[in-house]
């Protein structure tokens, strides 16, 4: 309701001449006024409800950016050791870390990371994956063929978003037919 709605009531335009009429207008003029508290009571609990909306959409927006968003993926790598031609593997037990990164629109989130030693076994040509460090964003990790063997992947699963990243290690003889994984 507006004055205008208040000026242009006919009940009300009407200067009061008697009791009957000053009665009748001061009905009038309560209507309006309870119209009135009516719509701001409307109008407060609208503009409470937008508050709270807004509030929740900003915490949502900043919980996306800095959780994961819909748009992420784990990383897949790999560390491969190999024989020479004559089938002598390197020497030292050598490892190499295999880093699982998980990213969102791009860019690394929190940064995420998950690092996975691939161990070789010089006398054995086996490999050997073992857990080593994580930051960011909780990930677990499921490794399988951990023990030694020719070939083994770990499954690193970004908690917050389910997204699965991979890092395998391998042997590959180089000495064998084709130069394939050996047996």
């Amino acid at each position: 309701m507006s004055l205008f709605s208040f000026r242009e009531n006919p009940g009300i335009q009407r200067y009061p001449k008697n009791e009957m009429q000053w009665k009748h207008w001061i009905n009038e003029v309560a209507k309006w006024i309870a119209s009135q508290a009516a719509v701001t009571t409307a109008q407060t609990t609208a503009d409470t409800a937008q508050t709270t909306a807004t509030t929740a959409q900003t915490a949502a927006d900043a919980a996306a950016a800095s959780a994961i968003q819909g748009q992420v993926w784990g990383e897949d790598v790999g560390a491969e050791f190999r024989t020479d031609p004559a089938g002598v593997w390197p020497v030292g037990d050598p490892s190499k870390d295999v880093v699982v990164q998980f990213f969102g629109a791009g860019l690394t989130v929190s940064p995420t990371t998950r690092t996975i030693r691939v161990t070789l076994t010089s006398a054995t040509g086996l490999v050997t994956l073992t857990d080593q460090a994580s930051a960011g964003d909780a990930t677990t990790v499921v490794i399988t063929h951990a023990s030694p063997a020719t070939d083994g992947n770990a499954l690193v699963t970004h908690t917050a978003s389910g997204a699965i990243g991979k890092a395998t290690g391998q042997a590959v003889d180089n000495s064998t037919e084709g130069g394939s994984p050996g047996k």
